[in-house]
């Protein structure tokens, strides 16, 4: 009895968890691929031009630094 419980933790181990890990990936990679699509266009990390002259602007208010005597 111990020897086929042994057998089967280590049939497991051997097949289960790699194939447990493929369904995984699998299902991981179905759902972005179905995710993409919503995506319109390329994302930019780099702000536009309109959003750099904002910056710089003097319509934006300035950063105030924080009082370190403050309570």
């Amino acid at each position: 009895m111990r020897g086929w419980f042994l057998f089967a933790v280590l049939a497991f181990l051997v097949f289960g968890v790699p194939l447990i890990d493929a369904i995984y990936r699998q299902r991981v990679r179905r759902a972005a691929n179905r995710a993409r699509p919503l995506l319109v266009g390329p994302v930019s990390l780099v702000p536009d031009e309109e959003e750099q002259n904002l910056v710089g602007s003097p319509d934006v208010a300035p950063v105030r630094e924080k009082n370190q005597y403050a309570a």
